[in-house]
């Protein structure tokens, strides 16, 4: 996010394209003063390359950006969650 001024509370969307796929967050304030925001997804998501996120001020719904475009994989793998503990 750029801009001359802090952000406060954000609301976080995931597209996959041009389809909405589900709203991650909303009005979470940042952390620190650097303007930065975690969002865990917890659902599984098809494995898909054209994904992207939106984060919109949650006060000005003019003010937004996106993400470039990501990669989200389901990879399966038995052995993995053995190692984890799941």
């Amino acid at each position: 996010w750029t801009g001359p001024w802090a952000l406060g509370a954000v609301d976080v969307e995931l597209w996959r394209g041009t389809n909405f796929v589900l709203g991650l967050t909303n009005g979470l304030v940042a952390a620190v003063s650097n303007m930065t925001w975690n969002v865990v997804l917890v659902s599984p998501l098809p494995t898909g390359r054209d994904y992207w996120v939106m984060v919109t001020a949650t006060n000005n719904s003019l003010d937004s950006a996106v993400s470039a475009d990501f990669i989200i994989l389901n990879l399966n793998l038995p052995w993995l969650d053995l190692l984890l503990g799941r």
